[in-house]
C-alpha cells in the first residue's frame, strides 16, 4: 500500500526559497530589459545575465529537493506497521 507522508518543514521552506529564487531571476530579467537601452555589452548586463542563470539553477535544485520524497534521517525512527 502506498502511503503519503507529511513533508517536513525544511522541505516546505526549501520550496518557498525556490520560488523566491525564481522571482529573483525574473527581477533580474526585468532589470536587464529596462537597462538594455544603455547597451547590452557592458559589465552590468553581463552580471545580470549571470545572475539570471544562477537564480534559475538554484531555483531548480531547491525545487527538486523540496518536492522529493526524502527518508527520515532521525536515529529514533519508530515506524508503526
Amino acid at each position: 500500500m502506498i502511503t503519503t507522508k507529511k513533508q517536513p518543514r525544511t522541505q516546505k521552506l526549501t520550496v518557498l526559497l525556490a520560488y523566491a529564487s525564481y522571482l529573483s531571476a525574473i527581477a533580474c530579467i526585468v532589470t536587464l530589459y529596462l537597462q538594455s537601452a544603455d547597451g547590452v555589452y557592458d559589465s552590468v548586463a553581463a552580471s545580470l545575465t549571470a545572475s539570471v542563470v544562477f537564480f534559475m539553477g538554484v531555483g531548480i535544485v531547491l525545487h527538486v529537493i523540496g518536492k522529493t520524497d526524502l527518508p527520515s534521517m532521525r536515529l529514533n525512527n519508530d515506524e508503526e506497521e
